[in-house]
């Protein structure tokens, strides 16, 4: 083992143990009334946490975020919530730990290192409430950079995977994903629906998002309004989709660009804001607002394809890939991917360009029969009733 990769393990030994350490002695002295909720992906809440909190009035929630999550977490401390920052400090083990491990439930929307050597009350269940309800990319260990880590790095993976009881899951397809991903059995599945994507579901909320995308965005009325909305790579592509569709646009559509957090650097900012029918600010709106007014998708990697097919069942969904070799190679994607997108996938913009204008699309029904299969606008109730009964009762 090199010097730097053996400094790295140790120091990652010394982290966790640290995190045992600190939980071991939470534990010991009981159990709190609180529910925790691990929060890192922004925009996954939609509305669940206020729910949760009305349903148990009895129980404090409180909020662990990380710093992507800081404004939406200030956010809902601003209207009752406890929030605790995850990031690393003495705090984070001298009070954060400590409390967390305390906790009656955890609720969680990713992995989180930690939770491996989290020393836990054994009545405390981690639920996993998965930031997507589908996936094109590979995970855990369907990832093939797992295989290339070290035995000890495998290991605290596995013990993450271990830690949750339960992963709400949308459908079959995204369970069977879970068990290999994570190595778990068919028992920890909780096949409810997605809280999340309950909103598409409710009719006062789908005429709210329209109103507000009309008013905010009222060069788009009466135009085809088609979003790209491209997944993260460490190296932009050799050639930006947007270099070109400036000046292709016909006069009848809009382009809404919805930047990734890392990908700032890589717009040419100047063009973007010369060109009037393209659009790179939310303007307020977010992603499930905007999708109910999209009329045609441009995805690549992301989940985003899976709530559109449920945001717009009449829209038009097209992919963008020009590197899914590569992508493939380096990141992993799932098997079935390229057969069911190859409806409508590009792999340069002429090809995009031309699915655009003849509307060829992917099927959503199709999408919607496999992957939100127990999405029916009531997981929220189901949930509830699963933490009432079984992971609080």
């Amino acid at each position: 083992m090199k010097v730097k990769e053996y400094i790295v393990q140790e120091l990652k030994k010394g982290y966790m143990g640290f995190v045992r350490l600190a939980s071991s002695k939470a534990v010991a002295q009981g159990t709190s009334d609180e529910i925790a909720y691990l929060m890192s992906f922004p925009g996954n809440d939609q509305g669940f946490l206020k729910t949760l909190n009305k349903a148990f009035p009895e129980r404090k929630v409180v909020i662990y975020y990380t710093e992507a999550c800081r404004l939406e977490a200030e956010g809902l401390s601003d209207v009752g919530f406890v929030i605790e920052s995850l990031a690393a400090s003495v705090d984070f083990f001298k009070k954060v730990i400590p409390r967390l491990a305390s906790s009656a439930l955890i609720l969680c929307d990713n992995y989180f290192a930690f939770l491996g050597e989290l020393t836990l009350p054994k009545t405390t269940q981690v639920i996993q409430l998965w930031h997507a309800n589908g996936a094109v990319k590979r995970f855990g260990w369907g990832d093939p950079k797992t295989s290339q880590r070290t035995l000890e790095d495998q290991q605290r993976f596995q013990k993450v995977y271990n830690r949750f009881d339960r992963i709400v899951v949308s459908s079959d397809r995204m369970a069977q994903i879970f068990k290999a991903s994570f190595h778990l059995a068919e028992k920890r599945m909780l096949k409810i629906g997605s809280p999340r994507i309950d909103n598409y579901f409710k009719e006062d909320y789908r005429e709210k998002a329209i109103a507000k995308f009309q008013q905010q965005f009222p060069e788009a009325r009466d135009k085809k309004v088609i979003l790209y909305a491209p997944t993260y790579r460490d190296a932009p592509l050799e050639e930006p989709v947007w270099w070109k569709w400036l000046r292709r646009l016909d006069e009848e559509t809009v382009l809404i660009y919805k930047r990734h957090p890392h990908l700032e650097a890589q717009i040419a900012t100047s063009e973007l804001t010369d060109n009037p029918r393209v659009m790179t600010d939310m303007r307020g709106l977010n992603l499930q607002e905007l999708l109910i007014s999209v009329d045609c998708l441009i995805g690549d990697y992301t989940s985003i394809p899976f709530e559109y097919s449920l945001a717009n069942p009449e829209g038009q969904l097209v992919f963008y890939c020009p590197d899914i070799a590569n992508y493939h190679k380096s990141v992993g994607l799932q098997e079935d991917f390229v057969k069911w997108s190859n409806e409508a996938c590009a792999t340069n913009l002429e090809e995009l360009l031309e699915l655009i204008n003849r509307q060829e699309s992917v099927s959503l029904d199709t999408i919607n029969e496999v992957w939100n299969q127990y999405n029916d606008g009531q997981a929220t109730e189901r949930l509830l009733s699963y933490l009432k009964e079984e992971a609080l009762g």
